[in-house]
């Protein structure tokens, strides 16, 4: 068990779980570095504890938020699941690569980012005794481009989080956060565990993003499967029809959108992780990384609009400002028409594979 300690050592760096002028938590390469060493202890204690493939489930609050999360972990995945969130999925570390596809980070609002809103374009720059300006006393450019990306987020940036958006609801206006909607990711769904058989597990989370609408996720995976599927069903209750766009926000973190051997796969086709839009008639998407030697594939059973973009987050840096890569965010999105009692349904399936 030397290897798993040391693994566990390295994950304890503390360059990322900080943050403060030269990056921290902001620098994904850090954070991946953190994921990868804590999946590879995870894979040395699997390999120790279990000859054959396997699979294994518990309901354990890792997060000190007094919600428990449930915890799937097999001999190919490692899923962490929250029904206090709407059934979100937290994380999905492929046991192969040691790759955690939701190494992401939400935009939150920095104490330095009120200089942007505040000082002078123009202000003169402080320098220090020897006219040589301080990384901690320099005033940082304020401009117009800076302003545009100061969108904050008020839930993790994860994956399955279910949205209800007006119709008339823009991608620009939902990057901005520019709209009233309603979010599975802030209510509690009942979860229910059914074991399907010998290293099969069924796992069905109810609950109401809104008043009158139910939805039920049924997510199922099994030992030796490098992926899961979800049946999702939702359900109008009201006595009046109900008009609204659905959207199921998947995010994946690719440490760069720069890098040329990362892309989007829409359709089968790549795309650049610089690409933004909406592309109609969609059946399957994901991403690919072919450094790491992977991709991770959504397939859909209805065919969608997908809406996917870079989310950046406005950090500080002994630079000065700079926008930050934090993930590649794709989202599915339906646009229904429920009468009362009307039931909409499809299904996902989320697999992983080797590059070619």
């Amino acid at each position: 068990l030397q290897e798993a300690r040391e693994n566990l050592y390295k994950s304890q760096c503390n360059c990322s779980y900080w943050h403060g002028v030269f990056g921290g938590i902001y620098l994904p390469h850090l954070r991946h570095s953190v994921h990868c060493h804590l999946n590879q202890v995870q894979k040395i204690l699997d390999t120790a504890a279990h000859r054959d493939s396997f699979l294994e489930y518990s309901l354990e609050d890792i997060d000190c938020d007094k919600d428990k999360e449930l915890l799937i972990n097999t001999d190919s995945l490692f899923l962490c699941v929250s029904p206090s969130k709407g059934g979100m999925i937290e994380d999905i570390s492929d046991k192969m690569t040691s790759v955690n596809h939701l190494d992401t980070l939400a935009r939150r609002k920095e104490a330095y980012h009120s200089k942007i809103l505040k000082d002078d374009a123009g202000k003169e720059r402080k320098t220090g005794e020897d006219g040589v300006a301080s990384i901690h006393d320099i005033e940082k450019e304020n401009s117009a481009k800076y302003r545009q990306h100061l969108n904050f987020d008020s839930y993790m940036r994860k994956s399955l989080i279910e949205h209800i958006l007006p119709a008339d609801i823009t991608p620009a206006k939902f990057i901005k956060g520019d709209y009233r909607q309603a979010r599975a990711a802030e209510k509690t769904y009942l979860l229910s565990i059914f074991e399907k058989g010998a290293g099969e597990l069924s796992v069905s989370m109810e609950g109401n993003p809104v008043d009158s609408l139910k939805s039920v996720k049924i997510l199922e995976t099994k030992k030796g499967r490098r992926g899961f599927s979800v049946e999702i069903t939702l359900k109008n209750t009201s006595p009046s029809p109900l008009s609204f766009l659905y959207g199921l926000e998947f995010n994946f973190g690719m440490l760069s959108e720069k890098s040329e051997d990362k892309n989007y796969i829409i359709n089968g086709r790549r795309l650049s992780l610089k690409e933004k839009g909406i592309t109609k008639e969609v059946n399957s998407f994901g991403v690919e990384d072919r450094e790491k030697g992977y991709k991770a594939t959504v397939g859909l059973s209805s065919q969608c609009h997908l809406w996917y973009h870079g989310v950046k987050a406005l950090a500080n840096s002994e630079a000065g400002f700079e926008l930050s890569y934090q993930s590649s965010f794709m989202m599915p999105v339906f646009k229904l028409d429920l009468s009362p009692k009307k039931v909409f349904n499809f299904n996902l399936a989320y697999n992983i594979s080797d590059t070619d």
